[in-house]
C-alpha cells in the first residue's frame, strides 16, 4: 500500500522463488501478481496487502523468455509477449486454472517491444503490440468477431451430407449459422 509516495513501505516480498523473473504485472482488479521467467513460465501469485504471497497457478505453453506481461483493466485477460515475437492470451476467470484463449505471432521480421493493455468490454477486446521502431499493431481478440469473420470468408458452409461424412455420429451443428 502506498499511503505516502514520499515514504513508501514494503508490505510483502517474494523471495528467491521467482529468481530470474523478467516481467511482472499486477492485476488492477485483484491482489494478483504475474511474474514471467527466462524459461517462458509465468507464475501467478496472490499478494495480499499484508501477509505472505502464495502461488496460485503456473502457466506454461511457451518456452521463450517472457518480455512483457499485462492484465486487462478488469483483470479478465492476461496477455504476455515472449522474445520470439509471440503474444499469448489467458482467460483469468479462474485464477487458479487460467485457460489459454489465444496465441498469435507478430509480423515477420519485426521485434516485439511490448503488449499494451487489452481493452475490456464484451464487444471490443483488442491487444496492441509495437514492433521495431515504426510499427504499432492492434489485434482484435474478440472471439465472436473472429468467428464471424472466418464464417464470412470461408465460403460455403458444411452441408448435412458433408457433416455426416466427416463428423459421423454427432448431431448436425454447422459452425457457421448459415449452414444448410
Amino acid at each position: 500500500m502506498l499511503d505516502d509516495p514520499r515514504h513508501p513501505r514494503r508490505v510483502t516480498r517474494l523471495a528467491s522463488s521467482i529468481a530470474g523473473a523478467t516481467p511482472t504485472a499486477l492485476d488492477p482488479a485483484a491482489p494478483i501478481l504475474a511474474a514471467g521467467d527466462a524459461g517462458g513460465v509465468i507464475r501467478l501469485w496472490n499478494v495480499p496487502p499484508s501477509g505472505q504471497p502464495t502461488l496460485l497457478a503456473t502457466l506454461s505453453g511457451t518456452t521463450a523468455p517472457q518480455v512483457t506481461l499485462v492484465f486487462s483493466q478488469d483483470g479478465t485477460i492476461l496477455a504476455s509477449a515472449d522474445s520470439n515475437g509471440n503474444v499469448h492470451l489467458w482467460d483469468m476467470f479462474n485464477v487458479q486454472a487460467p485457460v489459454t484463449i489465444g496465441d498469435f505471432a507478430t509480423p515477420e521480421g519485426s521485434t516485439l517491444i511490448g503488449v499494451s493493455q487489452p481493452v475490456s468490454g464484451p464487444a471490443n477486446r483488442m491487444a496492441e503490440t509495437t514492433a521495431g521502431t515504426n510499427a504499432f499493431n492492434t489485434w482484435d481478440i474478440n472471439s465472436t468477431a473472429m468467428i464471424d469473420r472466418i464464417c464470412a470468408s470461408s465460403g460455403d458452409a458444411i452441408t448435412r451430407a458433408q457433416w455426416n461424412q466427416y463428423v459421423a455420429g454427432q448431431p448436425y451443428s454447422p459452425p457457421c449459422a448459415t449452414g444448410g
